[in-house]
């Protein structure tokens, strides 16, 4: 019931490794990919909303916004899917980047139904990316 989106190629290809990785098992690979899908799709869609993926620093350099701004700038225009790209940001961040703690070391222990709710909260995430409306 879902209605046809043409995705870009490049994001139908991630998302493949991303599914294929989910079958064989590879639950860090789901999570830090999809991580890096919501990314991706988030800097291919901002023109559309007049979102700037820079900002200026004190000196005039030209600065990457952080990931988490970019979702809350977006979540303005998209707000149905601020909590799956923070979820899906938060994963990847939490797998690729643990500290030592004993909470952290026991996550690992959960990562397959992580993944499993990272490949469930992708697809909503990425239609509503490409579908969403242009600003006028």
């Amino acid at each position: 019931d879902r209605p046809n989106l043409k995705l870009p190629i490049h994001v139908r290809f991630r998302l493949e490794e991303i599914f294929r990785a989910y079958i064989f098992g590879l639950w860090l690979s789901v999570l830090a990919l999809s991580r890096s899908l919501l990314e991706y799709c988030l800097l291919d869609n901002l023109h559309k909303f007049k979102i700037e993926p820079n900002w200026q620093d004190r000196d005039g350099r030209s600065r990457d916004k952080k990931l988490s701004h970019l979702i809350d700038e977006m979540a303005e225009h998209l707000p149905g899917i601020h909590e799956p790209m923070s979820q899906l940001r938060e994963f990847g961040n939490d797998y690729l980047h643990p500290k030592k703690t004993r909470m952290s070391k026991e996550m690992l222990f959960r990562r397959q139904e992580d993944a499993f709710r990272a490949v469930e909260m992708l697809p909503e995430v990425i239609e509503a990316l490409y579908q969403g409306k242009q600003e006028s």
